[in-house]
């Protein structure tokens, strides 16, 4: 066995599980078509038939499926690694300590749907490009987009 879990032999591999759940519900043949992605390039890693014969998944193949499906780069990677037997992000998430408040943040993130979180990155994305915004107006932006989960947009 290589320096993944040992328990993982059985298991579904996890780029299927992470796959399945980005892709969840939606016409995995549609979100090829609209990434530019050849017919079956998603589909390939949810078949059972392939379930220990991953062919080599290219960095530039699981960007395209990321973005194809709207998940994380670094979660398909980290999910690719592991069922190669690599523990992907282990060792370096083991330095990393968060202060409460960052922990509630990846919390809060983690229990959005995958929509809901690249709407996150993105009003994230815009508030890096911003001078200092007044913290009344980042309240009020809050307080909008979480009215705006609640009610499912």
């Amino acid at each position: 066995m290589s320096r993944g879990d040992e328990g993982r032999e059985s298991a579904e591999p996890l780029l299927r599980q992470v796959i399945r759940r980005y892709v969840a519900g939606r016409s995995v043949a549609q979100l090829e078509r609209e990434a530019g992605l050849q017919a079956g390039a998603i589909a390939y890693y949810l078949k059972p038939s392939t379930r220990d014969k991953y062919r080599r998944t290219s960095p530039d193949l699981l960007l395209k499926i990321a973005e194809a499906i709207g998940a994380p780069l670094a979660e398909l990677s980290e999910a690719a690694l592991a069922d190669a037997g690599f523990a992907a992000g282990e060792s370096a998430k083991a330095d990393v300590v968060l202060t409460d408040a960052e922990a509630a943040l990846v919390a809060d993130f983690r229990a959005l749907s995958p929509e809901g979180q690249r709407l996150a990155r993105d009003v994230l994305a815009d508030f890096r490009d911003l001078p200092a915004v007044p913290q009344r107006i980042v309240r009020e932006m809050v307080a909008g987009a979480r009215r705006a989960g609640d009610s499912g947009a």
